[in-house]
């Protein structure tokens, strides 16, 4: 098995964490009217575009249209399934033609009935506006057939072994009747005219200036009535005191993404703490995860040696301890989580390392200082930034550093806001990143997501959507990855 030299570095798996005031459990028995929901974010939620987060934090944007929109089926966290909108599906033994059968008696927020028009709608939003295909499922849809008002058939140009649970769980599927002609790849849909679902909950009221969202339930939800009445969500900075605003019945229930505050609350008898390895994204189940992303475009990153260097000068487990409060756990060497079974049972991790980590550097033809800093040949200093978005990553930042300079790097950060790091990112205007982020456990989309999908890799300069930040490409590996989509079984691309 080819598998790809390194073009990020894995730190951890972050651990997702929920507290909520100890009387939440009593109000949801007890018909609760009305739920506070806070949600710590990096930025502002600035739309409610269905098909894909514009400017929003895709976070921020997934956890609150989630209350509106559904996908086709959601995926549990033992990787089974779970029928939503579409209640049975196949794919033909040439794996080119995809059934769904779908769920009878839905309605949209305004009355309307859902049918398969709008699963085809939602196909032709994705072969006409590309930038939102997160999962690159629009080049292999062929035609689109509705025989009924509960089927859609998909005729695909060639097999592609993961399309049916991309489709299921990647896209939320919005009504033909209200996005019609409307441009999906800019379109803010900020007027509750244009927030419709076929979820549990409706909107009722959007201020974006002071970031509060009320929904309410959704009388004639298919799955039956919520038992919560109302949910307040409210859009709050990363470093907002959440326990005190949970103390203070500011909130109800809040997530955490700084483990710094999850200790005060754990030995508060007035809240209570839940932890996961993940969550339903979208339809697809999310686990964080930690990642160093190298431009292989720029040198010495483009060397494989290099960034093993960088690997094993990392102390993964000093990060989880202290920039995470032991909430993560070390991610795996080779990009596919430690537990999954597409990961090889041979493949030999690298662990921490700095002797190791310089012996590379001095074989590299760097040359040590009395400083124990390396340098090029020409005597200046071998440097590295890493830039992020502060947060959590600002806990994480300076431990990376701390390792990159014992092992002879000169390493710095630099704090951007989320614009101008995902322009920077986009343009390949950087060396390294740290980015903490959240994907399907899915191995396909795990091998592949930064990896460039360009036949030579993009200049710097020229724009390139996620998958592409890391310049990175290999044709060997790519061309295993492509005979891996084109088996029409599991077996088969395993």
């Amino acid at each position: 098995m080819v598998i790809p030299a390194r073009r990020f570095l894995e730190i951890g798996m972050l651990i997702f964490v929920i507290i909520y005031t100890a009387s939440l459990t009593l109000m949801i028995t007890s018909q609760a009217q009305e739920l506070t929901f806070c949600i710590p974010s990096p930025g502002k939620l600035v739309e409610f575009n269905p098909y894909f987060y514009i400017a929003s934090p895709p976070l921020t944007h997934g956890t609150v249209v989630k209350l509106v929109y559904e996908t086709l089926a959601e995926e549990k966290a033992d990787g089974s399934l779970e029928p939503l909108l579409a209640i049975n599906w196949s794919v033909s033994q040439d794996g080119k033609t995809v059934t769904i059968k779908l769920r009878q008696g839905v309605s949209w927020h305004d009355g309307t009935s859902f049918t398969s028009k709008d699963v085809a709608f939602v196909l032709n939003t994705i072969q006409k506006f590309p930038h939102g295909d997160v999962y690159n499922i629009g080049r292999y849809i062929g035609s689109i057939e509705t025989p009924d008002q509960t089927t859609v058939v998909i005729r695909l140009k060639e097999p592609f072994s993961r399309f049916l649970y991309y489709l299921l769980t990647g896209y939320r599927i919005f009504p033909e009747h209200v996005f019609t002609d409307k441009d999906m790849s800019n379109f803010t849909a900020r007027d509750a005219q244009y927030v419709v679902g076929t979820g549990p909950y409706r909107i009722v009221d959007a201020n974006f200036d002071t970031q509060t969202f009320r929904f309410a339930a959704y009388e004639k939800y298919w799955g039956g009535q919520p038992q919560i009445k109302s949910i307040v969500a409210r859009v709050i900075d990363e470093s907002a005191p959440i326990p005190i605003m949970l103390k203070t019945g500011q909130c109800s229930i809040a997530m955490i993404t700084n483990p710094a505050l999850v200790a005060p609350a754990i030995t508060d008898p007035k809240l209570k703490v839940a932890a996961a390895r993940g969550w339903p994204y979208q339809g697809s189940f999310y686990t964080p995860a930690g990642l160093v992303v190298l431009n292989t475009a720029v040198y010495p990153l483009n060397i494989t040696s290099f960034r093993q260097a960088l690997a094993y000068a990392i102390n993964k487990e000093r990060i989880i301890q202290l920039a995470l409060q032991g909430f993560g756990e070390v991610a795996s060497s080779g990009q596919l989580p430690l537990s999954s079974p597409w990961r090889p049972q041979d493949l030999n991790e690298i662990t921490y390392n700095i002797s190791k980590a310089r012996e590379i550097l001095r074989s590299l033809g760097f040359v040590e200082g009395p400083d124990k800093m390396f340098r090029y040949p020409n005597g200046s200093l071998l440097s590295i930034k890493i830039i992020h978005t502060g947060g959590v990553a600002s806990n994480i930042v300076p431990l990376i550093i701390q390792d990159w300079r014992a092992a002879g790097i000169d390493a710095s950060e630099e704090v951007l806001t989320r614009l101008t790091y995902v322009n920077n990112l986009a343009y390949g205007y950087y060396q390294a990143a740290l980015l903490l982020t959240n994907r399907p456990t899915d191995p396909d989309f795990v091998l592949t997501v930064f990896m460039d999908r360009n036949p030579q890799p993009t200049p710097i300069g020229q724009s390139v959507q996620y998958w592409g930040w890391t310049r990175y490409l290999n044709p060997e590996f790519n061309n295993y990855i492509m005979m891996a989509r084109s088996a029409t079984s599991e077996a088969e691309a395993y």
